[in-house]
């Protein structure tokens, strides 16, 4: 398969897609992580698992193009994780890659995509939190569905409690998500 392939595997969930972009590609992402701050293999695992969920969420968005091969690609994005793991542990001084020199072109996409990744982890993560009435309610209302049809899908006895319960049930995830100390470092 070549990177067009896989990409388009990647788009379609197919395993034989993932496996082959991790037999290709982990081995590169590993000796990284190994060599740059001493990553153990269970570090290099973490990243690559993190690199790869990234990269379907980009290859699954319409306008997405790869503009490198997908090693830059995925080395790419790797690094940027295995840096930003490498500075929460205060372990990031005098680590160099110099063989992305010259490859700021990407990285726009790259931060950007990670940067997404982390926000959308943490409203899933917050989103679970919520009691499930409220999930319930959430997730209808994000699926499309009108007032006037949850009210009875959920027993409300009218689309005006609907959208009562849906303003509570939005502003205690926005506080919940705002009173993570994450917060403040990704830019929602």
């Amino acid at each position: 398969m070549n990177d067009h392939d896989l990409v388009e595997g990647l788009r379609q969930c197919n395993g034989q897609a993932v496996q082959a972009v991790y037999d290709r590609h982990f081995s590169t992402i590993e000796k990284m992580v190994s060599q740059n701050g001493n990553g153990k293999r269970e570090d290099a695992e973490d990243i690559f698992a993190q690199t790869i969920e990234i990269l379907y969420l980009r290859v699954t968005k319409p306008d997405f193009r790869l503009s490198s091969t997908l090693s830059t690609y995925l080395y790419a994005i790797s690094r940027y994780n295995w840096l930003k793991q490498l500075k929460k542990n205060n372990r990031s001084e005098s680590i160099s890659f110099p063989e992305l020199e010259g490859l700021t072109d990407t990285s726009p996409d790259i931060i950007a995509a990670i940067e997404e990744e982390e926000r959308y982890a943490l409203y899933r993560e917050k989103f679970a939190l919520l009691k499930e009435p409220c999930r319930r309610l959430l997730q209808m209302i994000v699926d499309g569905m009108k007032p006037k049809d949850i009210a009875p899908a959920m027993g409300y006895a009218s689309e005006q409690y609907v959208r009562q319960r849906h303003q509570t049930c939005k502003e205690h995830l926005i506080r919940l998500i705002q009173d993570d100390p994450r917060f403040d470092e990704l830019k929602f």
